[in-house]
Parts: structure tokens; C-alpha cells; sequence
């Protein structure tokens, strides 16, 4: 596929046809999710797979049929509301994404399946809620572009330290 700037291109690209689609490497993960037709408002079901560069979906488990891939590069990925404040009736769990000023929702069957995802994708993609993996422990500086804290993974209970860098700094020092 051709690379084309990320602010000139759509955010998903058709795949031709006769397209071999073992040049996107070998299937990291992949599974059925939902996605809301911004056309008529209706759930439409589709198989996602994560390559190391790129997210590509078809109708069908079939890798051969892929439709579209979008490039990780530059992707952010974020998380919904805590469940709380969700809907009770919705039993489904969002993972939304964002590119170059557009953004989409797909939504997965539990929450099992969305730690597989989120595991995977945060290996490869902007995550911006890391408040869904890391508690914050105590701060252990401040700096001219930021602070640095104490964080523990929710999960293995690891400590590692983070700087948090306010973006309008970093803008205004360019």
C-alpha cells in the first residue's frame, strides 16, 4: 500500500482485491467487534485484525477478505467511562480511537476481551488514559517541563517513575 501523509490520507484505506495481505505480517490478535454506522445508526459486526503497523477488518474471520487497514502510526487509543457511569443496560465496552482530528468507537463483548485488546494495542499505540493501568503512589520532583511521580502498575503491582509534561509548555518552549 502506498504511504501517504497521515493529514492528507483517510483514516481507514481500501485494500485491492488480489492483495497479499501476508505483507502486513503475521496476525497479532484478532476478533469480532462493533462499530456504529454513522449512516443509518445500526451495529454492524466485523472481524478486527492487529498486525504490527495496522488494524484491519473484513466481513468474515477470513484474513484474505480484509476491506480496510488503518495505520497504527500516530493512533491514540482511549478508554470509556469507568462502568459506573455507564449505561446498565449496555453490556458492551468501548475502546475508542483517534487520528489526525477523527475518531471512531468499536465495541467488544467483555471485559476479558477488551484487556486482550488494550494489551496488545498499548504496545503499538498512544494510550491517554493511563489512570486505567497506573495508580499514582507520590510525587518525586518537579522539573522546567514537568513532574515526575511514583507509579504502580494495577495489575503486577510494578513501580516505575513517570513524567507528566503539560502540553502547552512543551508548545510554548517550541
Amino acid at each position: 500500500l502506498e504511504h501517504t501523509p497521515a493529514y492528507k490520507s483517510p483514516l481507514w484505506t481500501a485494500v485491492p482485491r488480489k492483495y497479499d495481505v501476508s505483507e502486513f505480517g503475521s496476525i497479532i490478535f484478532s476478533s469480532k467487534m462493533q462499530k456504529k454506522s454513522k449512516t443509518l445508526g445500526l451495529t454492524v459486526t466485523r472481524y478486527y485484525f492487529l498486525f504490527d503497523e495496522y488494524l484491519a477488518y473484513a466481513s468474515s474471520n477470513n484474513v484474505k477478505k480484509i476491506k480496510k487497514v488503518l495505520s497504527l502510526e500516530g493512533l491514540k487509543v482511549w478508554l470509556p467511562a469507568k462502568k459506573e457511569e455507564c449505561k446498565k443496560e449496555e453490556k458492551h465496552v468501548q475502546i475508542g480511537f483517534f487520528k489526525c482530528n477523527k475518531h471512531f468507537a468499536l465495541r467488544v463483548a467483555n471485559e476479558e476481551l477488551l484487556k486482550e485488546w488494550l494489551g496488545h494495542l498499548s504496545k503499538r499505540c498512544i494510550m491517554c488514559n493511563p489512570s486505567h493501568f497506573y495508580s499514582i503512589i507520590e510525587p518525586l520532583g518537579k522539573g522546567s517541563y514537568g513532574k515526575v511521580y511514583l507509579i504502580e502498575n494495577k495489575e503486577d503491582k510494578k513501580r516505575y517513575a513517570a513524567k507528566v509534561i503539560a502540553k502547552e509548555q512543551m508548545v510554548s518552549k517550541l
